[in-house]
């Protein structure tokens, strides 16, 4: 007797008995989810900002793997994250190592995906500093998977539910959300 396991059925299963995976079932951007390495997510967010910008009438031009573009002359960074969604309207997006010590970039593209949009802010190095770092809880130190003593990176986590909204604090950064 043969048993055949139906793997895509039982990741069918998993999927629609997951909370946080539910909202993507059927959704118009759930092939983010076959992405798994942090190289390719990147990708996709350098991807996705660059061809907003140069709707938007910037020359932009893709200068490393490692999520950095040169927007009209000046080095940024850009950070990709696959929004969490909760049954209760909880949302939250998690960034994790950037370099605030590395000078060259001057601005900051977080890219946030959604079942069905996309969300980007952008934000100078001045206001990554004077304004985003300032709000309580939205910048911690992060790190490097298997170096969580690195003391040089940082992680930017914007959070919803029922007793905060750091989504409202950065609005006014928000370039894209569409």
């Amino acid at each position: 007797m043969s048993n055949t396991i139906k793997v895509n059925s039982l990741v069918n299963e998993v999927m629609k008995s997951d909370e946080k995976l539910k909202f993507w079932e059927d959704s118009k951007n759930s092939g983010v989810l076959s992405l798994t390495t942090p190289q390719q997510k990147g990708e996709l967010g350098v991807r996705i900002v660059k061809t907003l910008l140069e709707e938007k009438g910037h020359v932009v031009e893709k200068i490393s793997d490692q999520g950095d573009l040169r927007i009209d002359g000046e080095h940024s960074e850009v950070k990709y994250a696959t929004v969490t969604l909760g049954t209760k309207g909880q949302e939250q997006l998690w960034w994790n190592q950037i370099r605030p010590n590395q000078e060259k970039w001057t601005s900051l593209q977080l890219v946030g995906m959604y079942p069905d949009h996309v969300k980007v802010w952008s934000f100078t190095r001045k206001q990554y500093f004077s304004t985003l770092k300032q709000i309580d809880k939205l910048v911690t130190p992060g790190h490097v998977t298997g170096n969580p003593e690195s003391t040089d990176l940082e992680q930017v986590k914007f959070v919803k539910n029922s007793n905060r909204d750091e989504f409202a604090k950065v609005k006014q950064f928000l370039i894209h959300n569409g």
